[in-house]
């Protein structure tokens, strides 16, 4: 599903592809993707049961916080492809700067809004680490927040993904952490994934048979990529 977020864009008209390969000039050609849309993938997480935590043989694990449990979605959900960059950050924002480290509109447009916390995002509250609570999940974001300006501006009632959501999109969008082959897959091989751990390249996807994401949580409230969800 593609999102458009122009200026010239009106709200509900997202229109829908039965496969990446019908996006028109190509997801990574094509910059309006990273710029003026926003791209979203659906995610078949309904009734899956699945594994989340962290297994013994990823590495990196904290087991004292990863424990495996089994878990099942009620419903499928889209997801972000890419990170929100700055330029879609500015277009919903009306043309204010993204919380970022690069400034310049040379560097910025397609590089992801890497310096902002969930107040921002959510409740409305900039650079503070406490918002306005009437706005916290599952209550409807300020409207004067960035997702609530984005819910205005497109019709459709985006939201930060949840931890759930996150983690099953995470693992290659089947809950497995598998790639479409069967193979099982090591963050520190995935094409891109320490550029974007660095936060300073361009937004971009991962892997031709599975996602990726790097979206912001409840865990860590500053510093993250930040990704939509909506269901």
């Amino acid at each position: 599903m593609v999102v458009d977020i122009s200026d010239t864009s009106s709200p509900n008209s997202q229109k829908y592809y039965p496969d990446v390969s019908f996006l028109p000039g190509g997801i990574l050609s094509n910059h309006d993707f990273r710029t003026t849309k926003i791209v979203m993938r659906k995610i078949m997480a309904k009734d899956v049961v699945w594994t989340m935590g962290s297994t013994t043989f990823e590495t990196q694990r904290l087991s004292a916080r990863e424990a495996t449990h089994p878990v099942s979605l009620e419903n499928n959900y889209y997801i972000g492809v890419f990170e929100v960059t700055q330029l879609q950050w500015g277009l919903v924002q009306t043309g204010r700067v993204a919380p970022s480290y690069y400034k310049n509109q040379e560097d910025r447009a397609m590089r992801p809004v890497e310096s902002v916390c969930y107040n921002e995002i959510r409740t409305g509250a900039a650079n503070v680490t406490t918002g306005n609570p009437a706005y916290d999940w599952p209550a409807d974001p300020n409207p004067a927040s960035f997702l609530g300006l984005l819910r205005k501006k497109t019709g459709i009632d985006f939201d930060l993904p949840s931890e759930t959501q996150w983690e099953f999109a995470a693992r290659a969008g089947n809950g497995a952490t598998k790639w479409g082959n069967g193979a099982c897959f090591e963050v520190e091989t995935v094409p891109g994934f320490r550029a974007i751990v660095g936060q300073r390249s361009e937004a971009t996807t991962r892997h031709p048979t599975a996602t990726i994401l790097r979206v912001f949580d409840w865990f860590a409230q500053q510093g993250l990529n930040s990704s939509l969800v909506f269901a």
